[in-house]
């Protein structure tokens, strides 16, 4: 246990009025309970049977509800907590929050005030102007005073130089990342001989976000179509969102898609795979300014990417004996070209790296519970 958590039980509260980022704030509140905090979920009520993987381990309160109620729960209760953490902001859908609480945490005796900290994931928003959702004189106002997580160290570089340009003091000293791995309570199904060898893709499934870059993996199955069928390989789409995509006929004996699935559902799916492929939609924002779980999920499920060289480096905490590496190169036909040959590596050996990956998990998700604990002493200290 850390130092103050030793001598000061922490209640900490997860506020997050979305039917996203629920796979990244339980996995924050498990780590922040790892470190000794006693912890309490505040949740949008859909959650894709996410209560079925973490009721094993999760000791505190769960309020899954509609967000005006979850609002004004928090509001009731901001005394009871020493750190209260809003795990998406800036806000997205409903208009900010952060005014409300901060007024009653500046209501409150010094002593008796909670800590605020903002879980950082479009931080370029943080520069626009006041808007419907997003206050920005209340969130400079409290940003004085509040600490910050991201889910990569470069968003957490990126989001320290962001705030130092909006003048939040000693910036970079209240920044920090972790990586959202969870705890399963279950194994994957064994490996049957003969069985299919999929390679899987993550993300939203629904053609308005149906990107470039999928398309293109869609054609790189096309092209490589004679070796993946030596292989009995098939590409797997897993996403949240349910909606028709256009796969061409002669492919469909080998693309799959499960969306909608509940949590235990989608990582038992990824626990399947030879590994999960990764193409980072968005070019080179989304190695410097914007994080993405595709990674975290990986080490979750414990299956070995298939990544960029770029995206790797990037990320630091997944080590390359766990991932078949391709170039990140400009040319959309010389990348795909890499992907492909990467995706034949990980066919042909992906079994091979599996334990690596189990091992890495439990390494980072020691090292997770003490990076956490070291940002609560902080938290409370302030």
């Amino acid at each position: 246990m850390s130092t103050l958590l030793a001598v000061r039980q922490c209640r900490a509260a997860v506020y997050n009025p979305y039917n996203f980022h629920i796979d990244v704030n339980v996995a924050l509140a498990y780590y922040m309970q790892e470190a000794g905090c006693s912890v309490d979920l505040f949740q949008h009520p859909t959650v894709f049977g996410v209560v079925d993987i973490i009721q094993d381990w999760f000791k505190g309160f769960a309020y899954l509800e509609h967000p005006n109620n979850l609002s004004q729960r928090l509001l009731d209760h901001v005394a009871d907590y020493d750190v209260i953490i809003f795990g998406t902001y800036p806000p997205i859908l409903f208009t900010d929050f952060l005014g409300p609480v901060w007024g009653k945490v500046k209501a409150l005796p010094v002593g008796r005030r909670p800590r605020l900290v903002l879980a950082l994931h479009l931080v370029d928003d943080l520069k626009a102007n006041a808007s419907v959702v997003y206050n920005k004189p209340d969130f400079l106002e409290a940003a004085r005073e509040a600490h910050f997580l991201t889910i990569s160290p470069f968003v957490a570089s990126y989001a320290s130089q962001v705030l130092q340009e909006l003048g939040v003091p000693a910036a970079s000293e209240r920044v920090e990342w972790y990586a959202p791995v969870l705890p399963l309570n279950f194994d994957s199904a064994p490996y049957l001989p003969g069985a299919k060898n999929y390679i899987c893709v993550s993300g939203v499934i629904h053609p308005a976000h149906w990107s470039q870059s999928q398309h293109r993996i869609v054609q790189m199955v096309a092209k490589n179509s004679t070796a993946w069928r030596q292989h009995k390989a098939s590409l797997v789409l897993l996403g949240k969102i349910m909606a028709l995509l256009d796969i061409p006929r002669d492919l469909e004996d080998m693309v799959t898609i499960h969306s909608g699935l509940a949590y235990e559902e989608y990582y038992r799916a990824l626990m399947r795979c030879k590994a999960l492929l990764v193409v980072l939609s968005g070019g080179q924002k989304m190695l410097t300014q914007r994080g993405s779980t595709a990674i975290s999920t990986a080490v979750t499920a414990q299956i070995p990417l298939i990544i960029s060289d770029a995206a790797l480096a990037a990320y630091g905490y997944v080590s390359p004996d766990v991932a078949f590496q391709y170039p990140q190169v400009n040319g959309t036909d010389e990348l795909f070209t890499g992907v492909g040959r990467a995706t034949e590596e990980a066919l042909v050996a992906g079994n091979m790296k599996h334990k690596a990956m189990a091992q890495l998990k439990s390494e980072i998700m020691g090292d997770q519970v003490l990076k956490m604990g070291r940002f609560i002493d902080r938290v409370l200290g302030s």
